[in-house]
């Protein structure tokens, strides 16, 4: 059951982080980047810098301080308060 919880509350971080990214970059960029990321190291070995290369080329923007700012659990409150599950299912209509 601990595992589980454990899970769960790593995928929603997951969640939180790459929606918070796409919000601040916006969505042509964040896709845009995300194609580029997969087209590049599709069947190869990558790295959180390649993605966050990938994303910061795509935006305009130097993303690593921001980015690694919300892997240390600095989210934006309006990320913070988001119900995941709703709030995916509800952008993917």
């Amino acid at each position: 059951e601990i595992l589980k919880d454990k899970l769960q509350e790593l995928q929603s971080k997951g969640v939180k982080v790459f929606d918070a990214i796409r919000s601040y970059i916006g969505d042509q960029a964040f896709f845009s980047s995300l194609r580029d990321y997969f087209k590049t190291y599709a069947f190869g070995n990558t790295t959180k810098e390649n993605l966050i290369n990938s994303l910061s080329n795509a935006s305009g923007k130097n993303l690593d301080t921001y980015i690694n700012g919300l892997l240390r659990g600095n989210l934006p409150s309006e990320t913070q308060s988001l119900n995941t599950s709703y709030y995916i299912d509800k952008r993917a209509a």
